[in-house]
């Protein structure tokens, strides 16, 4: 049972991983905000502002037998494909914590670098709509070219690593589906705090082709209590009586889950800056498909 799964996961964990409540809770200050989200969100939410001309096609192979940029290789590289597996295909979401240990504090500070050195933009709705209290957060696309973030490129490569040998395993269930050669460029975020937020949204409504969502957060010492800026995310696929879960964006974590209908999700209120770094992964013909209907229309 895909209940089964997430409790043996999360619950004997000293620090959990995700925070479960059998209510969320709403106050009036943002009721009838999340009233309108609910109901025309998926007519906004497109590409996050993603421009076609940064399509960044993956190599036809990536050579998994050896170590990845960042050391996530032979052994461990197993254990975190046999880990993305199994919780995508149990409950629709994975988290993992340590992910990258001494390397995390230099892709902490290139990220800080970056938005001291670097102009940020709004993140954008679909057809460049800006409503800063459905979506509050400043992005800069990381191409691979840049100079000032080896480190953060690196992380990259190493997500690249981790997709694409999940998508090739054997008996890897759902993943199995996908055919996923090409993802998006790296979209750095901050949550500049003052109760930035994203409203709840899939990253995939439109089938656009993004199968995978990665997320990586550098935020040092966060406490959801306190900072909050939790990922809320809605599992469809976790058979238990949990209307949602939230995770918080603490230093040096992972976490993976179904870009589409299947896991709806928003950014909490944030009381300080969060960062993170997300990239997408696509599957080939559904983002082939999309790619022919955008031309066409």
């Amino acid at each position: 049972m895909a209940s089964n799964c997430f409790v043996e996961k999360y619950d004997n964990m000293s620090s959990p991983v995700a925070t479960r409540r059998d209510t969320p809770h709403v106050n009036s200050a943002t009721t009838s905000t999340s009233l309108l989200c609910d109901s025309v969100i998926d007519h906004l939410i497109d590409l996050e502002g993603y421009d076609k001309k940064f399509d960044h096609l993956l190599p036809d192979i990536i050579d998994i037998s050896t170590d990845g940029e960042l050391g996530v290789g032979g052994s461990k590289l197993d254990k975190i494909c046999q880990e993305v597996v199994q919780k995508l295909n149990c409950v629709g979401m994975c988290v993992i914590d340590n992910f990258l240990d001494d390397v995390a504090p230099h892709i902490h500070n290139e990220v800080y670098n970056l938005y001291d050195s670097t102009d940020f933009t709004y993140g954008m709705l679909y057809n460049n709509n800006t409503i800063r209290n459905i979506r509050g957060d400043l992005i800069y696309w990381i191409t691979g070219n840049e100079v000032n973030c080896p480190h953060v490129h690196d992380l990259i490569k190493t997500f690249d690593l981790i997709v694409f040998k999940c998508n090739k395993m054997n008996n890897n269930g759902l993943l199995g589906v996908y055919n996923i050669t090409s993802r998006t460029p790296a979209m750095l975020a901050c949550f500049p705090g003052n109760g930035s937020r994203f409203m709840k949204h899939a990253d995939n409504y439109s089938g656009d082709g993004r199968c995978i969502t990665c997320i990586y957060y550098v935020n040092k010492e966060w406490q959801y209590l306190r900072d909050g800026g939790c990922l809320r995310v809605y599992p469809t696929q976790m058979q238990m009586n949990v209307p949602f879960v939230d995770v918080e964006p603490v230093y040096d974590r992972l976490v993976l889950f179904w870009s589409d209908r299947r896991n709806l999700h928003e950014v909490m209120p944030a009381n300080r800056f969060r960062f993170a770094v997300t990239v997408w992964y696509f599957d080939d013909e559904e983002r082939r498909r999309y790619k022919t209907y955008r031309t066409l229309t």
